[in-house]
């Protein structure tokens, strides 16, 4: 092994091809995992919500439960990097991962599962931040683009195969059946990490920050709450809402103000300097805003309005997932071919185009339509990512990379996370609103309308016929958010 030691996770050790390509796998599967624990969950959860008698805003704690967690833990994934080793650190995680998905699946009550979706969430954060730094420390900077677009293949395995396999599965045994599918692919990613992931040394007297870390992750999680119990309290109404909401603001601040004036801090102001860094953090904002929201949005849709059966909403969602594996193919090649900035334009717009399609939408949508308008979205979605990927850290200094992968990650998940807020409850919002807009149309002047039976069925009709309209509606202000970002593409500075 070549190469000069620069951090647990910032480690510049170009491999023999050979040794590369099985670390590329492993991570490819680490990838697999994570993601198919993810669009397993979200097809389960018109399951998950019967079991438990959960509200749709509800339901969303068991995703939402996953990505606090994610971000209570990826703040710090740096320094436990270096105080562990990078390895160490890798195979812990996944070896927690995995036999957290059994206690996921064993959950018996909504509490309990949140609970376990949180720890999952807290042993997960590390995999992706820390599979990604290992991929571009191990290849050359110069094949960085495309092995980051091969590694994007093995994350999308898992939506491929997840529509599919896990509506028939659920069909069969139940959603707990979601979590247990992890398994395999866990183990085969934990002896892949022993075999051929290279070790890093320990860094033992690195100190933590622990007032930053202690901020910002009071901070974070007090946003998180607002975020998420938000649509329930009704906002500032909530005594609640206005205290998590003030001691996030709080905690935040005080980071700020500690990152910015102390030193040997959790987070190194300097690597802000690096302009691609910069605003691709803010360009990865609104990435995560969107990238969520039809693996929540659809399974829910289909399954209570349309009707479609589980077993069929898997498959109408897969073609998401082939759009990305479809573009994963040359995205990489042409990062280095052509502007990488151009792709990203390309793939923001395709992501409001298919939303603007899935806007015309009615309780009609024949299956064509999800598939197409699915497979737009997975290729836009990709589209963005790894170009972003390439230029957001090609210019910045290895010896920040410890800390500003981590810190990606949990930008793109705080996005995500206010995404979904902001999502659900518009949704919630414009159902009631379309609902008592078309209740003032139901008279009691006609025979039918007052049969009690008629009444029923008619209320139904107006429930789905509201649904509906919000869905159309909540499709377009994602439409809205997606072409938001496209003229700020271009702060980005082109690197050949």
């Amino acid at each position: 092994m070549t190469g000069s030691n620069q951090s647990s996770m910032g480690a510049t050790t170009v491999l023999p091809a050979g040794q590369r390509r099985m670390v590329l796998a492993t991570a490819m599967f680490t990838g697999a995992i994570y993601s198919l624990n993810l669009t397993l969950v979200s097809i389960s959860l018109p399951f998950m919500q019967g079991s438990f008698s959960a509200t749709p805003d509800q339901i969303s704690w068991v995703v939402t439960a996953f990505i606090i967690g994610m971000t209570a833990m990826i703040t710090s994934t740096g320094w436990v990097a270096a105080r562990l080793g990078r390895k160490r650190l890798y195979i812990l995680s996944l070896a927690a991962f995995t036999l957290i998905s059994l206690m996921c699946g064993n959950a018996t009550s909504l509490e309990e599962e949140v609970l376990w979706r949180f720890l999952q969430g807290v042993s997960g954060a590390p995999l992706i931040p820390l599979s990604q730094a290992i991929v571009i420390d191990v290849y050359p900077r110069e094949e960085s683009a495309r092995a980051i677009g091969v590694w994007a293949i093995g994350m999308m395995v898992g939506p491929v195969i997840a529509p599919p396999i896990g509506g028939w599965i659920t069909d069969l045994y139940g959603w707990p059946a979601v979590f247990f599918i992890n398994l395999p692919i866990g183990l085969y990613a934990f002896l892949g990490a022993i075999l051929f992931i290279p070790s890093t040394p320990a860094e033992r007297g690195r100190r933590i920050d622990a007032l930053g870390l202690g901020t910002l992750v009071i901070g974070l999680i007090a946003i998180q709450l607002t975020l998420n119990r938000g649509t329930r309290l009704d906002w500032f109404a909530s005594s609640e809402i206005l205290i998590s909401f003030s001691i996030g603001i709080a905690f935040l601040y005080a980071f700020v103000v500690h990152a910015l004036t102390g030193r040997d801090t959790l987070i190194n102001p300097a690597m802000f300097r690096d302009r691609n860094y910069a605003f691709g953090l803010c360009l990865i904002v609104f990435f995560g805003t969107q990238v969520f929201l039809p693996t929540l949005l659809l399974p829910l849709m289909l399954k209570n309005l349309v009707h479609y059966p589980i077993d069929m909403i898997g498959l109408l969602l897969a073609p998401r997932a082939i759009g990305i594996m479809i573009t994963s193919a040359f995205t990489g090649r042409l990062t280095q071919r052509i502007d990488p900035r151009l792709l990203i334009v390309a793939g923001f717009l395709m992501i409001g185009a298919s939303n603007w399609m899935m806007a015309q939408w009615s309780l009609d949508v024949g299956p064509w339509e999800v598939v197409w308008t699915g497979l737009i979205q997975g290729a836009g979605s990709n589209l963005v990512f790894v170009p972003l990927n390439a230029l957001t850290f090609r210019t910045l200094d290895g010896r920040y990379r410890g800390d500003a992968v981590p810190l990606f990650y949990l930008v793109l998940n705080l996005g995500a996370s206010a995404g979904i807020a902001a999502v659900m409850t518009y949704l919630t919002q414009d159902t009631q609103t379309a609902h008592a807009i078309l209740s003032e149309n139901i008279t009691l002047f006609n025979d039918a309308a007052r049969d009690a039976m008629n009444m029923a069925s008619i209320e139904r009709e107006v429930s789905r016929q509201a649904g509906m309209i919000a869905y159309n509606n909540t499709f377009m202000f994602i439409a809205v958010l997606a072409v938001i970002p496209v003229p700020f593409v271009y702060l980005l500075r082109r690197v050949r």
